[in-house]
């Protein structure tokens, strides 16, 4: 009987896809900074049905739609592969100059690989056709920052092997960003608001698996409208968010985030030029006053955009 498999033996690879469902045979999977907590499945949604025949036995159950789901949670820095779940997660074209910008790419699906140490051998769980459907990024008082991805898929196979001659990277332990070093901050209106002590960022890619007879296994993903929405938490001082809120006014927001990476990759700035203040509350914070802002992204002709991310 073998060990069973360790979360501290497990590594997660992603490759982008070149024909979609098909998981690349070359290159390497970039290795992704997982947080425990991972889940990855192929979920199905059966049917349950009864037929009466005085026996109370001839109850029966349809298999139903079946998906690939996998939720990873992340810490967010510079690895390549996290890079490349950012990218996904926009619809982003390369990195260029450290910057990615929400588009539709229409390239943004990718394969998962899990590699599972057993006694015995190496275990492999393929994933095909993936692509994000939501992430939130966290952002708490001086800690670090995580990313927590949703992810459909077409279809899963398991094996012994990587797909070809693919092979799994590793991780080259990049620092993770984090609200607690010098010069992190949130900006509101292209200031910096003080006193800022939690924040949290999602886009939705509104995915969908859609389904067809002949098979229970997603014939294809939708994506609509990317949604940006997020909130921002500081101590009390002046009355910006309220105001903009009533008002209705747009506003920039961005949330600069630190490391202690080389001067070229230790900031990471996410920017929304667009801002809606949806509402402002005011409450308690355990014993000092807090100002909120939920604001929803809003399409910028600058960027031809709603939200960029740049690393410098």
């Amino acid at each position: 009987m073998a060990d069973p498999a360790l979360l501290s033996n497990t590594i997660i690879g992603i490759q982008r896809e070149v024909t979609r469902g098909v998981a690349p045979t070359t290159g390497v999977y970039n290795a992704v900074p997982f947080l425990d907590g991972i889940s990855l499945s192929f979920e199905s949604s059966p049917t349950e049905f009864d037929v009466y025949d005085g026996t109370r036995m001839k109850s029966f159950t349809v298999g139903g739609s079946r998906a690939v789901r996998l939720r990873i949670p992340t810490v967010l820095n510079y690895e390549q592969g996290q890079q490349d779940l950012l990218r996904a997660w926009l619809h982003a074209a390369a990195w260029a100059a450290g910057a990615i910008t929400a588009d539709a790419d229409p390239t943004y699906y990718f394969t998962i690989v899990a590699k599972m140490e057993l006694s015995t051998g190496d275990e492999y769980l393929v994933f095909t056709g993936c692509e994000v459907a939501s992430a939130t990024m966290d952002m708490p008082l001086n800690d670090k920052v995580s990313v927590n991805y949703d992810i459909f898929g077409l279809s899963q196979t398991t094996g012994s092997a990587m797909p070809g001659s693919a092979t799994m990277g590793s991780l080259t332990g990049k620092s993770p960003f984090t609200t607690g070093f010098t010069g992190a901050t949130v900006t509101w209106n292209a200031l910096p608001v003080p006193g800022a002590f939690t924040a949290s960022l999602t886009l939705d890619n509104q995915a969908d698996p859609k389904y067809a007879w002949g098979g229970t296994t997603a014939d294809h993903i939708i994506n609509k409208n990317l949604k940006v929405s997020g909130t921002a938490e500081v101590y009390y001082r002046d009355d910006s968010f309220i105001t903009d809120a009533i008002a209705g006014t747009l506003r920039p927001i961005s949330f600069v985030l630190k490391s202690s990476e080389a001067a070229a990759e230790d900031t990471f700035t996410v920017s929304i030029p667009k801002a809606l203040a949806v509402n402002a509350p005011v409450s308690d914070s355990a014993g000092s006053m807090a100002s909120a802002v939920d604001f929803r992204g809003q399409y910028d002709t600058g960027i031809s955009s709603i939200i960029q991310m740049t690393v410098a």
